[in-house]
């Protein structure tokens, strides 16, 4: 029986071929790691951006207000709805918002509102202490504006969020107003990353092979 054999014309095709396609490879692979990480950093900076704008329009009496006469007064649904209003971006909800304070406890924060109107399992209750412990850029945001590096998660999911002091007339901190994004939007924009990159590593296979048989 014939053995099967490569003459010299076709192992300098391939050769030319494999080298082609891992050079589009490495390339393709080294864009979609730098590009996940200038993803990841853009929304961290449009998050802290955000929250600090929106913090400026919260009225802190209105959020004193609310922790004097708690849960069924008026003043904490017009909270409430103000929050609301944060998370569209046109009739579609891409962030959750709320309000919190410092407990007496140690690194333990207490809610005052969220932006959930209807879902009561996935409504923060006033004055639900919340453990802040793993959140470091949490923490600092009484100082100013900041962002979770990296994607957290808690009782409601998995998040990547941005803080922003809310501050009275003196300049003095009163609350913090925290902005989610859903970390499903955020794996949604890696994947449409990754289908370009092997949209390249075919054009590259493709590519390959033609240069391999025109060298």
């Amino acid at each position: 029986m014939q053995q099967f054999q490569l003459g010299l014309k076709d192992k300098l095709t391939l050769l030319i071929a494999i080298v082609v396609f891992v050079c589009v490879a490495f390339f393709s692979l080294n864009f979609y790691e730098r590009t996940k990480k200038l993803l990841v950093e853009s929304i961290r900076t449009d998050l802290k951006d955000m929250a600090m704008s929106l913090s400026m329009s919260i009225d802190p009496e209105q959020v004193k207000l609310v922790l004097v006469r708690g849960e069924n007064s008026k003043a904490y649904w017009e909270l409430k709805r103000r929050l609301y209003e944060f998370t569209l971006l046109g009739n579609k909800r891409i962030h959750e918002a709320y309000i919190m304070v410092a407990s007496k406890k140690n690194d333990v924060w207490q809610f005052v509102a969220d932006s959930e109107l209807v879902d009561k399992k996935n409504m923060a209750g006033f004055q639900e202490e919340y453990d802040i412990s793993k959140f470091p850029e949490m923490k600092m945001a009484f100082v100013g504006p900041t962002a979770d590096k990296e994607v957290t998660k808690d009782k409601w999911g998995r998040w990547l969020s941005g803080y922003a002091p809310i501050n009275d007339k003196n300049g003095m901190p009163v609350a913090i107003l925290g902005l989610d994004m859903k970390a499903s939007d955020i794996d949604r924009l890696k994947s449409e990353i990754l289908d370009s990159v092997l949209l390249y590593l075919l054009i590259g296979a493709v590519a390959s092979l033609i240069f391999g048989r025109l060298g």
